[in-house]
């Protein structure tokens, strides 16, 4: 226990210097364990209900110089090292294998300004992106920082994210919750009742129209663009997280 408290401490000693390192830039923490509603932009074709979306955020920052906002989710990792899908957001958001970020955006943009309004002399705020916090002691910074832009339900990432939400509702709505093997299965607390091992269940979903278009996503690629190029580059979010002092991203 002595060993574990000790790498603890360290752990959010090396967090806290790179926590108010960043705030030197411009931006300050308002809200914190937020609660926070909104709505899918769009409705199923089954129904014209709205999807409400319901939620609560770990923190919220402001930024007067720019009059913008982020929201901050953390997450612990105790892998030795960062996944591909822990870095690129947009991608992973788009593969349905990360949705807490387009989710999360939509749910600030519609609560986050009107509770802003008294610091901002109600000026029209805009959302700078949903950033994930990984406290990571294995991997090369203990806290890794990678953004999801806040402009994604108005870019050429819109369509994309439409049609993957679109999948998974439509899904659901039907009650098809079909077997997915994935690295995940390792760590999910109803393996062992799940038939993700089970070769007869796997062969009737390989062969399973209805699961055509999950198994799809995974091969869904982002929205090339001029500035990406071919192959859709990303910019480091990494690079974007390093503001120079006195100058809020």
């Amino acid at each position: 226990w002595e060993v574990e408290q000790r790498r603890m401490l360290a752990l959010v000693h090396a967090v806290l210097q790179e926590d108010v390192r960043e705030l030197d830039g411009g931006w300050e923490p308002v809200l914190f364990e937020a609660e926070m509603k909104g709505a899918l932009p769009f409705s199923l074709e089954e129904s014209d209900d709205v999807v409400a979306l319901h939620g609560r955020v770990d923190r919220v920052d402001w930024s007067r110089a720019t009059q913008s906002y982020r929201v901050i989710d953390y997450k612990v990792k105790l892998s030795s090292e960062q996944k591909a899908v822990d870095k690129n957001l947009r991608l992973a958001a788009v593969r349905g294998q990360r949705l807490q970020p387009p989710l999360y955006l939509l749910m600030a943009q519609a609560t986050v300004p009107p509770l802003l309004d008294a610091r901002a002399n109600n000026a029209t705020l805009s959302c700078e992106g949903v950033w994930f916090y990984y406290l990571a002691p294995a991997w090369e910074r203990p806290l890794t920082r990678e953004r999801f832009p806040g402009d994604a339900w108005v870019s050429d990432l819109s369509r994309p994210l439409e049609q993957t939400f679109r999948v998974l509702l439509q899904g659901i709505h039907h009650g098809q919750f079909l077997v997915n093997p994935s690295e995940a299965c390792e760590a999910c607390e109803y393996r062992g009742i799940c038939r993700s091992t089970h070769v007869p269940t796997l062969a009737r979903v390989r062969s399973d129209a209805a699961a055509f278009s999950h198994r799809a996503l995974k091969r869904t690629d982002l929205p090339k663009s001029p500035v990406e190029g071919e192959g859709g580059a990303r910019q480091s979010n990494e690079k974007m997280s390093r503001p120079r002092k006195g100058m809020p991203r």
